[in-house]
């Protein structure tokens, strides 16, 4: 990863909301001619399900291509669960 960028969580309802992330940029050295850089602006990242522990799931984000060359895909697709260890309880609140 280049650039870590930030994640926003937007509230749906109890304690829970969707993840919006925006200035991310990933490198995927994936190309014979070149590297291929990814960047996420105002993507819809996943869904956020609060408690303790809090976890963030992403299923098939599309992080459209920054830079690249004609090996470069137009897009990468993101895919994860992540369990917050820190604080031990996080809720969305609206």
């Amino acid at each position: 990863m280049v650039k870590p960028g930030t994640l926003e969580l937007h509230y749906t309802s109890g304690s829970n909301g969707t993840v919006t992330a925006s200035g991310a940029e990933i490198i995927m050295h994936e190309t014979i001619v070149g590297t291929c850089v990814f960047k996420t602006n105002q993507t819809d990242f996943g869904q956020f399900t609060g408690g303790t522990p809090a976890k963030l799931d992403i299923e098939s984000a599309p992080i459209p291509q920054e830079s690249g060359n004609f090996f470069c895909p137009s897009s990468a697709t993101w895919n994860g669960s992540y369990t917050f260890i820190s604080p031990g309880t996080l809720l969305a609140d609206a």
